[in-house]
């Protein structure tokens, strides 16, 4: 169940969504673990004007998205891959343009989502949940350096789309 509210602090407006404990995970803030789990944002997204769905407002991290839960930041990271890709838009087209060369290696990158997922390089991509999940799982263990998104976490996600 989710509930949606407005709150007013400090002169700003937030946009608080509260979710039923239990039902989504969350890593919001907490010490230790990468910065794309901690800010529930499993594939690094930068900030941007797109009003993702769970998007904290204002976030605590200045350059990357800060989601309410994982779900939405697997959500929001679902919602970007599939709007990369077009009819013809294989991996290596989808990783240039989601971990470009002025930021990423972006060759290693390509090469580890290849490997993680069986998919390659010049293969026409598909927009199917399979697909999708491969591309997810593998991407965010590269922007975060280890598997922390769980199947629930994507299935979650993927009924939030």
């Amino acid at each position: 169940m989710i509930l949606r509210g407005l709150l007013v602090a400090g002169g700003l407006i937030l946009i608080a969504n509260k979710l039923m404990a239990n039902n989504y995970r969350s890593f919001l803030n907490k010490p230790g673990l990468p910065r794309g789990i901690r800010n529930n944002n499993p594939g690094n997204l930068i900030k941007t004007n797109i009003d993702w769905r769970g998007k904290i407002i204002p976030s605590g991290d200045t350059r990357f998205e800060q989601f309410i839960n994982i779900a939405y930041g697997v959500r929001a990271m679902i919602k970007d891959i599939i709007s990369d890709i077009g009819p013809t838009t294989t991996l290596s087209d989808l990783i240039y343009q989601y971990a470009p060369p002025s930021e990423n290696n972006t060759i290693g990158y390509i090469n580890y989502v290849s490997n993680k997922t069986g998919i390659g390089a010049n293969q026409v991509l598909t927009k199917d949940k399979g697909t999708l999940k491969k591309l997810v799982f593998a991407m965010s263990e590269m922007e975060n350096g280890g598997s922390y998104i769980i199947d629930r976490d994507f299935n979650q996600a993927w009924s939030l789309l």
